[in-house]
């Protein structure tokens, strides 16, 4: 209780106090003006459209709250601190440094539609990596959760006061967004990496189990990204993948142990490279096969106009053949990662596939000739 109240109330309370001044100094802008009601009908609509497009922040802020409450005390006031106010900073620079980009967007990609940029989610990922690292002697499950709390607290704190303001300088703000991923990718991902995080001690007390997944978020999303930026997109693919693939072999077989044992169970390096690899390949081949159906949709689409029934059957034979494909891939890359690593193995596999930001996970692309 004492982490919550000294890292977060105080602060609340000045953003609260902040927020009521300026929506009274409103008001009496709009009382003096005869517009009491206009006022109103701002405010409620305000408030509505924050509640339909910012609830993910509130819910993340009062989810960890509610944890910090519950699990704190298993940790050391200095680690949540530390760990609170590292956060902070970070996010409060990335969100100006993407205020300042905002009119070289061009020049800044990375760095627009604050907050949840890019390089704010790329820079978390790596900072976090290092606090959670620095506090692992501390890493049993309660003591895990709470720092993981303390994060989450931070950042929905920041982006909620990002939001906050927003609202006092327009009436509706666009919905919080990201140029490389989509809210849906970015959700699973964060799931994805919290529960890979919260699962390594159950598979190893080695640190090095913590800290692979954070890795592979960081290294597979920062070098695929840089793939969209270039001319020759869909060989640089390959090459970065196939770098990738060289750099966690090394990583795997110069930091693992061959074998270790938990719970009884034996668990060996080379099943779990297999299923990094095996992910890694299936997010550029269902990328490559799905711009092959689009190369041949674009190509071949006016040869088919007049025959509907041929369009019919080939558009669905080819999606069958892709939807096949990906899903028996999918299927089996996740049953081996199952098999011989259990839920460790599957969040694993998850990850390097969403981490490929390049790649893409919906196989539903509607053909140009219906």
């Amino acid at each position: 209780m004492e982490q919550v109240i000294g890292n977060v109330s105080f602060w609340g309370l000045i953003t609260l106090t902040i927020t009521s001044l300026q929506v009274f100094k409103r008001f009496l802008s709009f009382k003096s003006q005869g517009k009491t009601r206009q006022f109103q009908r701002i405010i409620y609509h305000q408030t509505l459209f924050s509640l339909r497009n910012d609830y993910k922040v509130w819910i993340i802020f009062s989810l960890s709250l509610g944890i910090l409450l519950v699990f704190g005390h298993y940790t050391p006031t200095f680690l949540i601190s530390r760990i609170f106010w590292f956060n902070v900073s970070w996010w409060l620079f990335s969100i100006s440094l993407a205020w300042y980009a905002e009119n070289n967007h061009k020049h800044f990609y990375f760095l627009t539609n604050a907050p949840i940029n890019f390089l704010a989610i790329i820079g978390s990922v790596i900072l976090n990596m290092f606090l959670l690292l620095n506090a692992y002697p501390y890493s049993h499950a309660q003591s895990l959760l709470a720092n993981i709390a303390t994060i989450f607290l931070a950042i929905s704190f920041v982006v909620g006061v990002f939001r906050i303001r927003k609202y006092h300088h327009t009436f509706q703000p666009k919905p919080l967004e990201n140029n490389l991923l989509s809210n849906q990718r970015l959700d699973g991902l964060i799931i994805s990496l919290v529960s890979a995080v919260l699962l390594a001690p159950m598979y190893s007390t080695e640190s090095v189990f913590f800290i692979l997944p954070l890795l592979i978020t960081a290294n597979y999303m920062i070098i695929f990204s840089l793939a969209q930026q270039q001319k020759y997109v869909r060989l640089l693919k390959v090459l970065l993948a196939i770098v990738l693939s060289i750099c966690t072999i090394l990583f795997v077989r110069k930091f693992l142990p061959e074998t270790w044992l938990r719970n009884g169970v034996f668990y060996q390096r080379e099943s779990l490279l297999y299923s990094i690899l095996g992910a890694l390949w299936l997010s550029v081949f269902s990328d490559k096969i799905i711009a092959l159906y689009v190369a041949l949709q674009k190509k071949y689409t006016a040869y088919f106009i007049d025959k509907f029934f041929l369009h019919k059957v080939l558009t669905y034979s080819l999606r069958a053949f892709i939807t096949i494909s990906l899903v028996s891939l999918s299927t089996w890359i996740l049953l081996y990662a199952y098999q011989k690593l259990e839920l460790y193995g599957i969040v694993l596999v998850i990850l390097s596939v969403l981490s490929n930001v390049s790649a893409k996970i919906s196989f539903d692309i509607p053909a140009k000739w219906q």
